[in-house]
């Protein structure tokens, strides 16, 4: 990981000398309503810092982490510059100074417990969830990822029966890294983060494909692995991309009736360019295409739950989670579908006050095929 103070001049430099040109896109910045937390603003006082006309403190610490690693500023960047890696790089530098949130500081020993964000044995809730005969190695591997193993455990038998559906044979990753690293490295804790990389990419050693439906764990393993040194031999895919390869191979039977709307995932979408896959899916599932927010793909806004930003600051999360979830009604949507864990379970908790639940793409496919 770069020196954020050398490595990236040229973000810095540009953000704090830009007129705010996506300072309105900027979902925490709208639910704080805060200047001080806006891209510029955050780039600014780095340079500042940079400079030596301020100190790394704590509030510096703090400020930090207003970031939900979304990239959404970046479509509306003359220079396409992306705020987030150097924020990380900042984070990095806040906790070894100690001057990261109370949150961030203490997460990593929470996380070690168990080796995951929940403290809970994910490999036992695998066990209850998946056949028997996925558990063998195999050379197309299905990597669950922590999100979608502790909040959504029924959505990998929803996999698993669509994978089977297509003729395609499947492990399971189990054990104790079911987690990727990405809460670790997004809230500063890099060299723990390295450590379960390892593990991590050890475990997928001999793995051809790996499959995953968590659109950050698809670009950690695939993208930022290899950054940081871990690269894996295998070719990694969103569930989406692989799903969407096969779609000849399935047939629609009950298609979803409900008004249904999809919202991009950041990281499926901004970090990994995945857009047309699980509308494809959708298409199929629902016999036309879902309903489309007014921003939408490469534009897409955030549901909160990116950068961390639900452990430090779970209110500015829940508010940007809400203030979407809210707009849905006047697409006329009864269900929201996405593909992703944790946009599922942030607007999901957010839409119940209009009363239309989150499900996930493949999930709404799976019934689709049933009879």
């Amino acid at each position: 990981m770069a020196d954020w103070r050398t490595g990236f001049r040229k973000q810095i430099e540009y953000c704090a000398y830009c007129p705010k040109l996506c300072r309105f896109a900027c979902p925490v910045a709208q639910a704080e309503c805060s200047e001080t937390v806006t891209p510029t603003a955050k780039q600014t006082i780095l340079k500042l810092v940079r400079d030596g006309a301020l100190p790394f403190d704590r509030e510096v610490g703090e400020l930090v982490y207003m970031c939900c690693g979304c990239l959404i500023t970046r479509p509306y960047c003359e220079h396409e510059i992306e705020v987030y890696p150097c924020f990380e790089a900042a984070r990095a530098e806040a906790v070894e100074r100690g001057v990261a949130p109370e949150a961030a500081m203490t997460f990593e020993k929470k996380w070690a417990q168990r080796g995951n964000p929940f403290n809970a044995d994910l490999a036992a809730v695998l066990a209850r969830h998946v056949s028997e005969k996925h558990h063998a190695n195999g050379r197309t591997v299905l990597f669950t990822g922590c999100s979608t193993t502790h909040h959504f455990p029924d959505q990998v038998a929803d996999i698993a029966a669509v994978m089977e559906a297509i003729g395609r044979e499947f492990s399971v990753f189990t054990g104790d890294s079911i987690c990727c690293g990405y809460p670790l490295l997004t809230l500063g804790h890099k060299e723990a983060f390295e450590r379960q990389a390892r593990k991590v990419a050890a475990g997928l050693r001999g793995a051809e494909l790996v499959l995953s439906p968590c659109p950050t764990c698809a670009h950690m393993l695939k993208t930022r692995y290899r950054e940081l040194g871990f690269a894996l031999d295998a070719r990694v895919m969103h569930v989406t991309e692989f799903v969407a390869e096969n779609l000849a191979r399935l047939t629609v039977r009950k298609p979803e009736p409900r008004p249904t709307i999809y919202h991009d995932p950041c990281h499926l979408g901004r970090y990994l360019g995945v857009y047309d896959e699980p509308r494809r899916i959708l298409e199929a599932a629902l016999g036309k295409a879902p309903l489309e927010f007014f921003e939408a793909r490469e534009r897409g806004t955030c549901c909160g739950g990116g950068g961390g930003l639900p452990v430090v600051k779970p209110e500015t999360a829940r508010k940007i989670a809400h203030d979407k979830a809210a707009t849905i009604p006047e697409y006329g949507a009864l269900l929201l579908a996405t593909a992703c864990p944790m946009c599922r379970r942030m607007l999901g908790m957010a839409g119940r006050e209009t009363n239309i639940p989150a499900d996930d793409v493949i999930s709404i496919l799976r019934r689709s095929l049933e009879t």
